[in-house]
């Protein structure tokens, strides 16, 4: 399969993976903070990342970086230097402090020498000045980018019992990515590939969050059995057995996010992905498991249009220990209302507000709540109503304006009460409506891209 990702950051397919007769795991787009004062400025480099595939999230502050630095993960900050309140330096300052790994650019419309040697000293990655030549400083990101992507992978390997891979059985092809805690190799045994994920081995403390959450992945993962949830092969310990892994079937696509940028899925195909998801977090609920991190990140669709949820390292099983420091674990943009606030504990109305904002996303190709720094993404959750998804794609039928809406109503008591009810509703809504689509058996070829029958119940 061919990457069609046309991002100029992603790495072309290498000889031995073409002579290996691999398929090329998709590069992860990469996510960068732009840190800037100036409204314009932001908008430019959002627009202009945006045209090169790259991820970014605008903020105005140093305040407003930290904060979304301590909620996501970001591989660069692209930021200013002279801003009110706290300077560009400072906050290059408290990140290497709080021991944030994320690199940074910083930037200036007043150059000063002086000030570029004490930013590289302080560890900076590379200082620009303004005006900005956005190709050349293309060229830095990427270069950084792929140092850092090196470094990581080959730091990871060195450190995490990379020989001990042998004893497990397996050889390892090359690095995937890294991410939730971890690091995640594709592996090869007896022929057949897979993902084998370790953990990090900064994170290694046994009393340490990250710790816990890798083994409740684990955990939840273990438990799990259905055709949309990634399926995890085996799971151990390597060096000693203090090096906790779990192998993962290897799914060929790309994510969901990749999918939604490139406008790549026809609208029947957005139906069946749609159900599918909320199949597979139905199922999840069934069992008492909350995901709390559902977003198009974290979703891998392949070339048949099967849909699998991945990512769960911060699902929720009963274990109050878990709970003290994750008011606001997720993704903000994919969080319920009710989430923001303090000591209010997600449920099931919460995924389904995630899964609205998903589906608003994947039909529309817009978030309904993107504010350009994180207060106002916040501010919007809480107190705006998007648009309604018609009216940006006039090919979506009216009620899903309706199912979408529901799902996202501010309040809890508004939305479905449970995923089985918006399943049973959102399949009744394409059976009565399938006329829409351009022959009569739209419903029947709708199912035909499901792994299961609409109406089936998995335990």
């Amino acid at each position: 399969m061919t990457d069609p990702d046309k991002s100029e950051i992603a790495e072309d397919m290498t000889q031995s993976d073409k002579n290996n007769g691999l398929e090329k795991p998709e590069k992860k787009v990469p996510r960068i903070l732009v840190v800037d004062d100036e409204e314009p400025i932001r908008i430019m480099l959002s627009d202009f990342f945006s045209a090169h595939g790259i991820d970014s999230s605008c903020v105005e502050s140093a305040r407003d970086a930290i904060q979304a630095l301590s909620e996501d993960d970001f591989e660069l900050v692209l930021s200013d230097v002279n801003m009110p309140e706290m300077s560009g330096l400072d906050m290059l300052s408290l990140i290497k402090n709080k021991k944030i790994k994320s690199s940074v650019i910083l930037m200036t419309g007043v150059p000063d020498f002086k000030m570029a040697v004490e930013a590289i000293k302080e560890g900076a990655r590379d200082y620009v000045t303004k005006p900005l030549d956005l190709e050349q400083l293309l060229s830095k990101l990427k270069k950084v980018l792929e140092d850092d992507a090196r470094q990581a992978c080959n730091s990871e390997f060195q450190t995490n019992g990379g020989i001990d891979f042998v004893k497990a059985g397996y050889s390892v092809i090359k690095p995937l990515g890294k991410g939730g805690g971890g690091i995640v190799f594709l592996v090869e045994k007896n022929g057949e590939y897979f993902a084998m994920k370790i953990m990090k081995s900064p994170e290694l403390s046994a009393e340490g969050t990250a710790r816990k959450r890798f083994l409740n992945e684990i955990s939840s993962l273990s438990s799990l059995s259905h055709p949309s949830i990634v399926r995890i092969v085996e799971s151990g310990g390597l060096g000693n057995g203090e090096i906790p892994y779990f192998v993962m079937a290897y799914l060929h696509g790309h994510t969901l996010y990749s999918c939604i940028k490139r406008n790549c899925i026809a609208l029947d195909s957005r139906h069946s992905i749609f159900l599918q998801i909320a199949s597979a977090l139905d199922y999840l609920h069934s069992k008492n498991i909350l995901h709390r991190d559902i977003k198009p990140d974290n979703i891998i669709v392949g070339e048949d249009m099967r849909a699998t949820l991945t990512d769960f390292g911060i699902s929720k099983q009963v274990d109050p220990s878990l709970t003290m420091t994750e008011v606001l674990q997720g993704s903000p943009h994919y969080m319920a209302p009710e989430n923001i606030e303090t000591g209010n504990e997600r449920d099931v109305r919460s995924e389904i507000f995630s899964l609205g904002v998903l589906g608003y996303e994947l039909f529309t190709g817009a978030k309904p709540f993107n504010g350009d720094s994180l207060h106002k993404v916040l501010t919007e959750l809480k107190t705006c109503r998007p648009p309604s998804p018609s009216s940006l794609n006039p090919d979506l039928p009216s009620w899903l304006d309706r199912v979408l809406g529901k799902m996202l109503d501010k309040k809890p008591s508004g939305r479905f009460q449970k995923m089985s009810d918006l399943r049973l509703e959102y399949e009744e809504l394409l059976r009565r409506h399938g006329a829409f689509s351009s022959d009569a058996s739209f419903f029947e070829r709708l199912l035909d891209l499901l792994p299961f029958g609409a109406s089936k119940t998995w335990s």
